[in-house]
């Protein structure tokens, strides 16, 4: 039987510390798994039925790194399974992620620097380890962000009944949109309110109706959104009322558009 686990506190603080070492940082241009002692690990209360999926990046430049994230997103939710949000908060078991089952496949999705030591320290940081207070941090790690970008996005109708009248044959239809474009990926849970289901899934639907580029529309959504959030409780609005609003703010960014 297959087994997740997560590092020891102290073998994730000596980890990290290992990246400021040349020999530390050469380690991770090598291919293949990290090793840890049994020891340096702790099982995780999840045990999946298989072994962990064989996530294969395109090398084809018109294809481009991004073009299976959706495909690896769904493959890594089903195999971690549900998680407490407290659980998917837990440094130590992304760590061992990026380390040991998917070196590999974080290497060429995150390649690392190779003529500049302090981005390459900067990118094992960002994408290798869980850094930093909040969302942001989970959506720049490797494995971190599919997993998440599923939960926070499968059948939110399933979580929420204010959402129902949103409900779709297809599950993954936020997913899929999340997931599509890097833009739209960036601009929504780099932000405060992307870890609001209810304000994403709203914000997700106005781009989805709409006809224009999904880049910079939700760039000035999202700008918008998290203004107005300073001052209203978005989330308490009844989603009939929650899209036309952020609607009304789209509109905003097509007159803007034509102006310019």
């Amino acid at each position: 039987m297959p087994r997740i686990y997560v590092l020891s506190e102290e073998v994730l603080r000596e980890l990290e510390s290992r990246v400021t070492s040349d020999e530390g940082l050469a380690r991770y241009h090598q291919p293949g798994p990290f090793e840890f002692a049994s020891e340096q690990l702790l099982e995780f209360p999840n045990e999946p039925e298989d072994e962990a999926p064989r996530l294969m990046v395109s090398t084809e430049p018109r294809r481009g790194r991004a073009s299976a994230d959706f495909e690896h997103a769904l493959q890594i939710h089903e195999w971690l399974g549900p998680l407490t949000e407290t659980e998917a908060r837990d440094e130590r078991l992304w760590a061992w992620l990026a380390h040991v089952p998917f070196a590999d496949y974080t290497r060429a999705r995150w390649p690392i620097p190779t003529d500049d030591i302090k981005s390459a320290r900067s990118s094992i940081y960002s994408h290798w380890f869980v850094r930093g207070e909040g969302r942001s941090s989970l959506r720049r790690h490797s494995i971190a962000r599919l997993w998440w970008a599923v939960h926070l996005t499968r059948a939110p109708w399933e979580h929420d009944e204010a959402l129902s009248a949103l409900r779709n044959d297809d599950v993954h239809i936020y997913t899929r949109l999340l997931l599509g474009n890097q833009d739209v990926f960036f601009h929504t849970l780099e932000r405060e309110f992307g870890s609001n289901q209810r304000i994403l899934i709203a914000l997700l639907e106005v781009v989805r109706r709409s006809r224009r580029a999904p880049g910079p529309l939700v760039k000035w959504l999202a700008k918008e959104v998290n203004l107005a959030c300073r001052y209203r409780e978005l989330d308490l609005l009844p989603i009939e009322e929650l899209i036309p609003l952020l609607e009304s703010m789209a509109e905003l960014e097509s007159e803007a558009a034509a102006v310019v």
